[in-house]
């Protein structure tokens, strides 16, 4: 890191591509960043500071200052005067400070302080919020009109927080979050679907979106969704479909008439909930749920028994829909659906997104099947298909795909790709006929391989032993041994003695010539 100074005359300053820290003191200066994460310090006068592609910080100083944000996600400080802010395509932080600012927050998610005076604000694309949270006296804050009554004026602002006073915060068409902050403040959201926020408070609060009241005083009008804060928060939805994040704390979350959702969209770490148990593993209770929606982390969604909608979110999430006809959405990630409560077995069929019990299935990378007979199909892009007790089967798409049968005589096709076909122990196939699971359609030229890679050779042996492989070759009463046997046109058996005696202990059969049954052809 460099610390560039100026003078307290009118200076030109450049930096380096690194890390810099610049102070232009006195004087009307010309700063301009490197590629770094730089900090400028404006100082006195009327300074133009250009930051560059990394996440900056910006201190205008006193004066009329122009701050212009490149790239990255920055904080700006304009300090007194009358500045000019123009951020760049990141998250922002930007507070124009004492002054008649000119705020223009461009892309990303903004959030915006005009500080004293009567500024300009434009949030630009994005979901940018305006903040008076450090206001001591009541404020009107009216995005229909686009204006505030301390002379502030906006446009593309999509959420508003308040401050200490009892303030009136108005929301527009837009999908609005509205923060009233502390004092009793009438929210009111407008059209569109809005939330009332409480998630800067530290105590617990009583939100009721039917009565339109909180227990902090506050007055609701046209809101349709609540977050609640750090403490045991009390939810409490209306007759329509609200959207109910509890937040921190062990809360009780109510969703009243309508189709409810529980939020845990700003969680980052991982979250159980289940609405068969009305609970989380945050602490958090459901009355009157229908919806789950996850986080940010790899979160467990379980339904009930009438129609869900769950959402994972982000995060490798699996979802549980149980009875109904759900719709489970896995978001981003990689996605499991899980039906070992299934009550009989099931079809899955990813490629069309649906199951036999009428789920709609939607950014779904995996499957766990019923413990009964089940048909587990992949989709396009790979997929992860796991079957459980039954006499599964299990057919794979055009990707790359990995088919476990589980315990039970399952029959698996790989389809197009390099397919894995997996084997965690030596009951998941049998050895008498009927029994045995079969392996179709193997391809070593599409790059397909058995992974036997789990089963320890040896369990009398400290640690992990690989299987031996013996080809053609027959069993030499050692434990751990595995061989291929061809049975002519194109049809093998793979058999494997775990215990030395000379006999096996797990056979397959497989759609394959045995000269493709090669030690390449396995994962040991």
């Amino acid at each position: 890191m460099t610390d560039i100074i100026g003078t307290p005359g009118d200076d030109m300053l450049g930096g380096s591509p690194g890390n810099d820290v610049y102070r232009g003191l006195e004087g009307d200066d010309v700063i301009t960043g490197g590629g770094g994460s730089d900090t400028f310090y404006g100082g006195d006068g009327n300074d133009i500071i250009t930051g560059g592609t990394g996440n900056d910080r910006f201190d205008g100083g006193a004066g009329d200052d122009t701050l212009y944000g490149i790239g990255g996600s920055d904080i700006f400080d304009g300090g007194s005067g009358a500045d000019l802010i123009i951020a760049g395509d990141g998250n922002d932080r930007i507070d124009g400070g004492d002054g008649a600012d000119d705020i223009r927050g461009n892309g990303g998610d903004d959030l915006i302080t005009g500080g004293a005076g009567a500024d300009l604000i434009d949030g630009g694309a994005g979901y940018d919020i305006a903040s008076y949270a450090g206001n001591t006296t009541g404020i009107t804050v009216d995005l229909v009109a686009g204006t505030a009554s301390d002379g502030d004026q906006f446009t593309g602002i999509e959420g508003l927080i308040g401050g200490s006073g009892d303030d009136h915060l108005i929301g527009n068409a837009g999908g609005n979050i509205l923060d009233g902050g502390a004092g009793a403040d009438l929210v009111d959201g407008g059209a569109g679907y809005d939330t009332v926020s409480f998630a800067s408070h530290t105590t617990a609060v009583t939100v009721d979106l039917g009565l339109g009241t909180t227990s902090d005083g506050d007055t609701l009008i046209s809101i349709e969704a609540a977050t609640g804060g750090a403490g045991d928060d009390h939810l409490i939805g209306d007759a329509g479909s609200n959207v109910l994040d509890g937040g921190a704390g062990a809360d009780l979350i109510d969703g009243g008439g309508g189709n409810d959702y529980v939020s845990f969209a700003y969680r980052l770490s991982p979250v159980s909930a289940s609405l068969s148990t009305g609970t989380s593993s945050d602490g958090d209770s459901f009355i009157s749920i229908e919806n789950l929606i996850g986080g940010w982390a790899d979160d467990q969604l379980t339904g009930d028994d009438t129609a869900n909608h769950l959402s994972g979110g982000a995060g490798d999430d699996l979802l549980a829909g149980l009875g109904g006809a759900d719709v489970l959405d896995g978001g981003d990630g990689f996605d499991t659906v899980i039906y070992l409560s299934a009550s009989a077995g099931m079809t899955v069929n990813l490629a069309a997104g649906n199951d036999s019990d009428g789920d709609q299935l939607i950014s779904i990378e995996a499957v766990i099947g019923s413990r009964f007979n089940d048909v587990l199909i992949a989709g396009h892009d790979g997929a992860t298909l796991s079957g459980s007790n039954g006499d599964d089967v299990l057919i794979g798409g055009d990707g790359n795909d990995v088919l476990r049968g589980g315990a039970g005589a399952d029959t698996m096709t790989g389809g197009a790709g390099a397919d894995h076909f997996v084997y965690g122990f030596i009951s998941d196939s049998g050895t008498a006929g009927g029994t045995r699971d079969r392996i179709s359609d193997f391809s070593r030229s599409d790059g397909d391989l058995i992974d036997m890679s789990a089963i320890d050779a040896d369990a009398g042996t400290a640690g992990h032993q690989p299987l031996t492989f013996l080809g053609t070759g027959v069993f030499t009463h050692t434990a751990g041994e595995m061989r291929v046997v061809g049975l002519g046109s194109g049809v093998s058996i793979i058999a494997v003695d775990l215990d030395g005696d000379a006999n096996s202990d797990l056979v397959i059969d497989i759609d394959a010539d045995v000269t493709d049954l090669t030690a390449a052809a396995f994962l040991l």
